[in-house]
């Protein structure tokens, strides 16, 4: 996905890549023309079903939050969503509904 995304913005295209966060890297990052988008990982240290909860909802609402942000700033034309399992499927909807073409890849 990393040289799809490189391609991309080296042809000019303004390319977003929303990712799980690992402990070492930073939050946002500017990789070769590609803007790295780190969100929180998903870990199975929960305490409590209050922790547990807190943490399923930021971890599949705030890629979603992201790119509704990301959109009215700065409207994609199109919106190339890899692996969506849980958490992109909540963002399709809001984008389809600003104009954005959405393609959905699920392998």
């Amino acid at each position: 996905m990393l040289r799809y995304a490189e391609a991309l913005a080296f042809f000019g295209d303004q390319v977003d890549v929303i990712a799980l966060e690992e402990t070492d890297n930073p939050k946002q990052e500017n990789l070769r023309g590609v803007q790295f988008c780190l969100t929180n990982g998903r870990g199975n240290n929960e305490e409590n079903e209050l922790t547990y909860s807190v943490r399923i909802f930021k971890y599949v609402f705030n890629p979603m939050f992201f790119l509704v942000r990301k959109n009215r700033q700065d409207p994609y034309g199109l919106n190339h969503v890899h692996n969506m399992q849980d958490v992109g499927i909540f963002a399709v909807p809001s984008l389809q509904f600003s104009g954005t073409k959405v393609i959905v890849d699920v392998p």
